[in-house]
């Protein structure tokens, strides 16, 4: 049973997955996930601290509401805001630490704020080796700066959806929660409540949006490819758009043809889960050397080996994205050469060069590896403070 509970909105799962990594690595017994109505009666009284990842999307969905305010009444809620002034009016009474992931300098200092609020209702495990040390030798912990990069890439992995301007909703789910907190609703009235709709029930059909909208064809860029995880880029994928991305691809527009691999692999609406169409699809825009195709091609090798795609090829795919200076294939092509110390020494400095270019470039996998690069590589200086300006 986890001490620290990462609750997050549907569909920001694995943001809150990897800040509970980020927790446990100094200590916490942490787990996260998006509640909902089977466990959050149950879980009530189970974690000694909530940690609430605040977002527009989490402050409208009623099950994120619904934890916070049980565990807003047993003095066990946390909020971290990914979006700046995202918690609700009622929940600001507990603490609140606004992370600004986007900014690595106030994100280090706003992490170890939330951390130790946290240890306040969740103190850690003895285990020496995974508490801060003292102020001064903070930046010698590697731990410390392990949790503080993945907690930081974590958040930026995922971008949030553009979205409509939703500040209807929001704030009539804050009223209506506070009027339930100051009625004492029980957990089985709360569940009851979430689960009829009771939250939301002032706010017209008409106002709602969905969490994630979907994408147009033409709107998809080759820079929303490299900085979007393509499970994200694939689910925001509508019966519209699949059909203008499949008539393009079909007149050999490359990128439509990339989207298109990856919405065949991901079984987006409009595009038969197919592996093998994937492939076909990938292959078309590889040959025309689109970086997206090829980091794409490495992608569905590693996702479905039996597409088709031989591991050679991925492999060559890989390398040729990255001399694109395609951000993701740079990260993992740097951890193809030196998955480990025992790699080559050339090799590790290769990676090395690999892994600076994509941090350069603002991506946080890079950041958050060559910073762990530059800590603990042979092939670079194993200087803990040179890796602070990439956290």
């Amino acid at each position: 049973m986890a001490d620290v509970f990462v609750a997050a909105a549907p569909g920001e799962e694995a943001q809150a997955k990897g800040f509970a990594e980020a927790l446990a690595l100094l200590g916490f017994k942490a787990e996260a996930g998006a509640p909902n109505e089977s466990d959050i009666a149950k879980r009530a009284d189970e974690a000694k601290c909530v940690l609430v990842l605040w977002s527009a999307a989490a402050a409208a969905a009623p099950w994120v509401a619904a934890r916070a305010i049980l565990a807003l009444d047993r003095k066990h809620l946390v909020n971290a805001e990914l979006e700046s002034g995202a918690t609700p009016a009622p929940f600001q009474a507990a603490p609140r630490i606004d992370l600004l992931p986007r900014d690595r300098l106030r994100f280090k200092k706003r992490f170890e704020a939330l951390v130790g609020e946290i240890d306040k209702l969740a103190p850690r495990t003895s285990d020496a080796n995974k508490l801060p040390p003292t102020r001064g030798a903070r930046t010698a912990n590697g731990d410390v700066l392990d949790a503080i990069a993945k907690a930081r890439a974590a958040l930026l992995a995922q971008p949030s959806p553009d979205r409509k301007p939703r500040w209807r909703a929001p704030i009539l789910m804050a009223a209506a929660v506070a009027v339930l907190f100051v009625l004492g609703f029980g957990a089985g009235r709360l569940v009851q409540a979430a689960r009829s709709g009771a939250f939301l029930m002032a706010a017209p059909q008409a106002d709602a949006a969905p969490t994630s909208a979907p994408i147009a064809a033409a709107s998809i860029t080759m820079a929303d490819l490299a900085n979007t995880p393509w499970r994200v880029i694939a689910s925001r994928i509508d019966a519209e758009s699949a059909e203008r991305i499949k008539t393009e691809a079909q007149r050999g527009d490359a990128s439509a043809q990339a989207i298109a691999c990856i919405a065949h692999l991901a079984g987006a609406e409009g595009f038969l889960p197919s592996p093998t169409a994937a492939r076909e699809q990938c292959d078309a825009a590889a040959a025309q050397h689109n970086a997206a195709a090829l980091y794409y091609s490495w992608v569905l090798q590693r996702e479905a080996p039996h597409s088709g795609i031989d591991p050679s090829v991925a492999r060559r795919r890989l390398a040729q994205a990255a001399q694109l200076e395609w951000t993701p294939a740079q990260v993992d092509y740097a951890l193809v050469l030196a998955p480990d110390a025992d790699a080559p020494l050339e090799a590790q400095a290769q990676a090395g060069r690999l892994l600076l270019a994509a941090a350069e470039a603002g991506d946080p996998r890079g950041q958050y590896q060559y910073a762990r690069w530059l800590r603990n590589n042979r092939a670079g200086p194993r200087d803990p403070a040179a890796a602070i300006p990439f956290l």
